[in-house]
């Protein structure tokens, strides 16, 4: 028994009741079913996968004896499972198992979706900005992302998905202000502060206007190869 995929398994179908990709009893339905197609057998596994979706409380309660019998976890946090989940759209979509603008309209409305959880979803609000650039293409302007353009939007895609995953959970936030500053040599934050009239985006440590940004298309690549660089 691989008890690891297994409890992903678990994990992704609890994680996904998050996203708007309609989920309901009869996920668990199939997926014991699946499991007895690949060798697993028992009478509760067998009751799950032949009860109807509409059977809530008979699933819910299979469900908890099929998850005891394989030694599994039930008990991770909404929080837990959102991370899984969006971890593994972003696999999807970088291993090219999903289409990339697929995964950003996932990512996005899963944002909306779990703006009034008690956990934070900041992690994943930069695919919102994204998206709406993307919307802007058209008009060719956009407002956080420089060089955006209908040829290279799914690479852009791709590269946000593969820093979500390469990034600390605790170090996810305001990617689209992530820089590489040349003069502090270390990954910062930029803000904007006035200067003159018209203000301008410096380092947030100290406030250089040398940095390669995440938010510019033309340094994404070097950006990404640096951090990649940093975190082996």
């Amino acid at each position: 028994m691989n008890k690891e995929r297994l409890q992903r398994e678990l994990d992704l179908l609890r994680g996904a009741s998050f996203s708007r990709i309609p989920i309901d009893g009869q996920q668990y339905i199939d997926w014991a079913y699946q499991l007895m197609l690949r060798g697993y057998e028992s009478e509760n596994l067998f009751a799950l996968a032949s009860l109807y979706s509409y059977e809530e409380v008979s699933i819910e309660r299979y469900l908890a004896l099929v998850v005891n019998e394989l030694g599994l976890d039930i008990k991770k946090s909404p929080k837990e499972l959102f991370h899984v989940y969006v971890k593994d759209v972003a696999k999807q979509v970088v291993e090219h198992k999903l289409a990339a603008d697929e995964g950003l309209l996932i990512l996005n409305n899963l944002w909306y979706d779990t703006l009034e959880t008690d956990f934070s979803n900041e992690c994943i609000e930069q695919f919102t900005y994204l998206s709406e650039d993307i919307t802007l293409m058209d008009d060719e302007y956009t407002i956080s992302y420089v060089g955006l353009t209908k040829e290279n939007c799914a690479k852009v895609i791709e590269e946000e998905m593969e820093l979500l995953l390469l990034l600390d959970e605790e170090n996810l936030y305001d990617i689209v202000d992530l820089i590489y500053c040349n003069k502090c040599k270390a990954l910062r934050r930029s803000e904007f502060k006035k200067h003159n009239i018209k203000g301008r985006w410096l380092c947030k440590g100290c406030e250089s206007t040398e940095y390669m940004a995440w938010c510019d298309v033309s340094d994404r690549s070097q950006l990404l190869g640096l951090i990649k660089e940093k975190m082996n």
